[in-house]
């Protein structure tokens, strides 16, 4: 297994769980404990999982917060650009 399908397979840990440890990644994927840890620390610098004290924990995705946030700062701009 390469390192793209472990992080896919980590990933997918997540979907289920919503934190992991190191040792469930040694467990799934068969790999060193320093191999774990990389992946999470990797994952992490993507954005992809959030990394916390020996393990890691999924990311929430608020879609509606994020498209009520683009909506006021697009109203906020326009508004600004509008003369009186």
């Amino acid at each position: 297994m390469n390192e793209l399908q472990r992080h896919d397979g980590i990933l997918s840990l997540l979907d289920e769980k919503r934190v992991i440890n190191v040792a469930h990644i040694i467990e799934n994927f068969d790999v060193s404990p320093a191999t774990a840890r990389r992946d999470i620390a990797k994952l992490d610098e993507l954005g992809k999982l959030k990394k916390v004290r020996n393990g890691a924990e999924r990311i929430e995705q608020n879609v509606k917060t994020g498209a009520l946030l683009i909506s006021t700062l697009l109203t906020t701009i326009t508004r600004s650009h509008v003369s009186p």
